[in-house]
């Protein structure tokens, strides 16, 4: 039992020699490398660390270990379109006379974007007024001879009654009464056609309201309004030029709040978005600009 306690006792005291020879060995081996590097270097310019860098060991920054979720990131390349874009045409035919923004301005609603030569269109709402004038004054003479002819028949009415009640006491002859009921009957007929001809004037009056409110919306079209808040695009057609009726494109605005992304996602990831989404949790899309900081959409 003795021996076996020395030669126990005896290992570690072996195994630091042998350490202590290993690390002795490796430190002239370091030192002896040093001095020949910096025999070489020409008397070099300040020591180096033990681990290469500059200013000797490096430090060591201990945290404490945590747990909590982190955020799955899948990144993906997308494309930004806008909610609206609309094509602004001009209504009607025209002088392009005066253009209210530039290229790539942002506008509002309601905003003036292009005013078209009004003269032909103000004539036209000025015509379209004298003939409203004229059929109502001609309603109103349909009217009045309407009027007049059947207050004239009803009292041809009444003495055609009185000249039919002297024929049967054979006061007045009979041709006399019959002549006196045919006047009667006649100027009823004209009555008739009297209320015929104010309807049809009252009618070709709507007709001619209609004709001049026509002419108020074309006179409207000539100044052209932005539909929505938006950037305008490219202007196609500039001031000084004739715009034919829905015909000529001018330019486009694009509604850019609120904007749309668009992208694809791996399809590995699907189960995980789903997940995500039944969950009830509301999935966060960060868009980045090639040229700008990240936005979340």
């Amino acid at each position: 039992m003795g021996r076996l306690r020395r030669t126990v006792s005896l290992s570690p005291l072996v195994g630091c020699v042998l350490l202590a020879v290993l690390v002795s060995a490796c430190s002239q081996t370091a030192a002896q490398q040093e001095d020949a590097s910096g025999g070489r270097g020409g008397g070099g310019r300040g020591g180096r660390g033990r681990f290469g860098g500059r200013g000797g060991t490096q430090p060591v920054v201990v945290a404490a270990v945590t747990q909590k979720d982190v955020p799955v990131e899948i990144a993906a390349v997308g494309n930004v379109e806008a909610s609206t874009l609309i094509a602004v045409r001009s209504q009607v035919t025209g002088v392009l006379e005066q253009v209210g923004f530039q290229e790539g301005d942002f506008v509002k609603k309601g905003a003036v974007l292009f005013s078209i030569d009004r003269r032909p269109l103000q004539a036209a709402l000025e015509q379209a007024q004298a003939n409203l004038v004229r059929d109502q004054s001609l309603v109103s003479q349909a009217e009045a001879q309407l009027q007049r002819d059947a207050a004239n028949a009803e009292y041809q009415m009444v003495s055609a009654e009185r000249q039919a009640a002297l024929v049967a006491k054979g006061i007045v002859a009979k041709d006399t009464g019959d002549q006196t009921r045919a006047q009667a009957d006649a100027t009823a007929l004209a009555v008739k056609a009297d209320k015929a001809a104010v309807e049809s004037a009252r009618a070709q009056l709507k007709v001619q309201q209609a004709a001049v409110d026509a002419a108020q919306l074309q006179l409207g079209y000539a100044v052209i309004r932005s539909p929505i808040d938006g950037r305008t695009g490219d202007l196609t057609v500039k001031g000084g030029n004739l715009v034919s009726a829905n015909n000529t494109q001018l330019m486009t605005i694009a509604q850019v709040e609120p904007i749309f992304v668009t992208f694809s996602v791996p399809a590995v990831n699907l189960a995980t978005i789903k997940s995500a989404a039944s969950s009830g949790k509301k999935l966060k899309v960060m868009a980045t600009p090639q040229d700008g900081d990240p936005q979340s959409v």
